[in-house]
């Protein structure tokens, strides 16, 4: 077992903001051979310490580790609601024993019915990790099929917007481990169903909102403090909220993939009700958009709303797909 502050993932985040911001800071010079200080010069030096570079950074380094832990905290709270819901607990057991195949041979204890029950968070999310770190670092399945390749092009672009998320919010592994665990080969009978495709390319081109709205948790994150202070409770349902719809939608999908050669993932998917939960999701996608833009501060609403946009899959030279196509498939989705 290694050190605790290794295992510690909160910690380790931390520590590597704050020694960060120490790399950056000069040594301070001496100022031994003045004796004509008087108090303007102290009141001046007490002014200029407040706002020197140590202060600013280990303030945003403190900013940083506290939106990370209330991302943790939320994607947590959806993960534990799923777990605990009688209609998807089924789901989350299925979904635990299809991605926990990612996991190396001495971290698996119960072979193919593996699951999370009675870890910890934090343990789960060490599992979680090592599961999103195998995925992200395979690229895998045949690429001599326009189906697949299209298929390999989502992944792909999935997990490039997930790879730039995942220095920032170490929850990253709770909201994705399941996409970076997906094959071309598995995902692409799944993409040829229509919802399923427009759901896939909305939630996906979106990753890197879903993660940044714990920023609307953050004082000087809204334009009026007292309604910051009021709505706080009201917004962190709907986020809430609405992550347990983007995991319950991902562990569908995932179970969906996987029933190809796992019968029984295919028994807990809600295949009737899929296309009803997408349009859940775009719909309270809209009523965050419209608290956002009618609340937030104009750099938050900027963070928000960069990669705002539905799943443009990434062309490689290998899937030999041209722009003109590329095109198509980014404007055949449902908006």
């Amino acid at each position: 077992m290694a050190a605790d502050l290794e295992h510690n993932p909160f910690r380790k985040f931390v520590g590597r903001l704050r020694a960060g911001s120490m790399s950056l800071i000069s040594p301070r010079s001496s100022s031994h051979g003045s004796h004509d200080s008087c108090n303007s010069h102290h009141s001046f030096s007490r002014r200029r310490m407040s706002s020197s570079p140590r202060n600013s950074l280990s303030s945003l380094a403190a900013a940083a580790a506290r939106e990370a832990s209330i991302s943790l905290s939320l994607w947590n709270a959806a993960y534990d609601g799923l777990r605990d819901g009688p209609s998807t607990a089924g789901l989350v057991l299925a979904y635990e024993s299809i991605v926990s195949q990612e996991l190396p041979n001495h971290m698996k204890t119960g072979g193919m019915s593996m699951n999370f029950r009675g870890v910890s968070d934090d343990g789960r999310l060490r599992l979680l990790q090592e599961i999103m770190s195998a995925g992200l670092a395979k690229r895998r399945g045949s690429r001599t099929e326009q189906g697949e390749s299209q298929a390999r092009a989502t992944i792909d672009a999935a997990k490039t917007a997930i790879d730039a998320v995942v220095p920032v919010y170490m929850s990253s592994a709770v909201a994705w481990a399941g996409i970076c665990t997906m094959t071309p080969l598995l995902l692409d009978p799944i993409l040829q169903i229509d919802y399923m495709y427009a759901g896939l390319s909305h939630v996906l081109g979106r990753i890197d909102f879903y993660m940044t709205l714990a920023s609307l948790s953050m004082p000087g994150s809204w334009r009026d403090d007292a309604k910051f202070r009021s709505q706080q409770d009201t917004v962190h349902g709907q986020i809430s909220r609405q992550y347990r719809r983007i995991l319950e939608f991902e562990m569908n999908c995932v179970c969906a993939a996987a029933s190809a050669w796992n019968p029984a993932a295919k028994n807990v998917v809600d295949w009737n009700d899929l296309a009803g939960m997408i349009k859940t999701i775009q719909e309270a996608d809209e009523e965050l958009v419209e608290c956002i833009r009618a609340n937030a501060t104009a750099v938050t609403r900027h963070k928000l709303f960069k990669d705002y946009q539905d799943l443009e899959p990434l062309a490689t030279a290998e899937d030999s797909m041209n722009h003109h196509h590329m095109a198509a498939i980014a404007t055949a989705v449902v908006a």
